[in-house]
């Protein structure tokens, strides 16, 4: 039988991307010095001056007829700043750049079933590793993770840590399907906003979104390869968005 079958309505993948296209915005740029501006993304473009320095940081002896069309003019808008691009900033005299936030990221990790990173497997219980890979994929996609929440299968346990919640975004990692202990979209339904609960595809289907307090909300589902796929088709989209990079899958891509 379809385990999906619990749910109401499966949505298709396409219309929850297109949903975090129009419902989320870049957070409000910030003004800080180019030093600490590392893996940021420029909130808008970034004319460089067009002195005599520009050729040389390209070139150390340059010839006085060079030509400089292949020297940049701008850094745009969405670009993430790299080390080169900091010491370009700085070898030009600039000494401020506006910039987006880097989104912080609550991870909530809810499962009785659950022992925290470092144990050993015991019995019916397995050792957390969803917050180990949220983490490195938030990171990896210019976010902040905060440290990870573990929670046991309690609507009030769920509901209070969804209350104190003081960051951009709030990740839920198990608990999203439909199931007795599955209270992850109930608690989200009656706080804030849940819009999608269910999505048309294998593996990542108990996907769910929504909003709290006008923060988005992703649920995840628990086991560690639909998590993955959940995160990589639906929360790093909205990881980058957030965070004013480009949002596109940061993989190669081939026809």
């Amino acid at each position: 039988s379809d385990r999906m079958e619990g749910f109401a309505q499966k949505t298709e993948p396409q219309v929850l991307t297109q949903m975090l296209d129009t419902r989320l915005s870049p957070l409000p740029g910030e003004v800080i010095l180019v030093e600490k501006a590392h893996h940021r993304v420029v909130a808008g473009t970034i004319c460089l001056p067009r002195t005599e320095l520009l050729p040389r940081f390209f070139d150390e002896n340059p010839a006085p007829d060079s030509s400089s069309q292949d020297i940049p003019d701008c850094i745009s808008a969405g670009h993430r700043l790299r080390p080169m691009d900091l010491a370009l900033l700085e070898f030009l005299g600039v000494r401020e750049v506006v910039v987006h936030p880097q989104p912080r990221v609550a991870l909530l990790i809810t499962g009785n079933e659950l022992l925290p990173c470092g144990s050993k497997p015991e019995r019916h219980r397995i050792v957390d590793s969803n917050s180990v890979m949220l983490a490195g994929l938030i990171s990896r996609d210019g976010g902040i993770p905060l440290p990870a929440l573990m929670l046991a299968d309690d609507s009030k346990l769920i509901r209070a840590a969804l209350q104190n919640c003081s960051a951009d975004m709030i990740f839920i990692s198990g608990g999203s399907s439909v199931g007795i202990e599955d209270h992850a979209a109930d608690v989200l339904g009656a706080e804030g906003e849940l819009c999608v609960h269910g999505i048309n595809m294998r593996p990542g289907a108990p996907v769910g979104f929504g909003f709290h307090l006008g923060r988005p909300v992703f649920l995840f589902p628990g086991n560690p390869v639909a998590c993955l796929c959940a995160y990589d088709i639906f929360a790093g989209h909205a990881v980058r968005r957030l965070g004013g990079a480009m949002a596109a899958m940061p993989y190669p891509t081939r026809k």
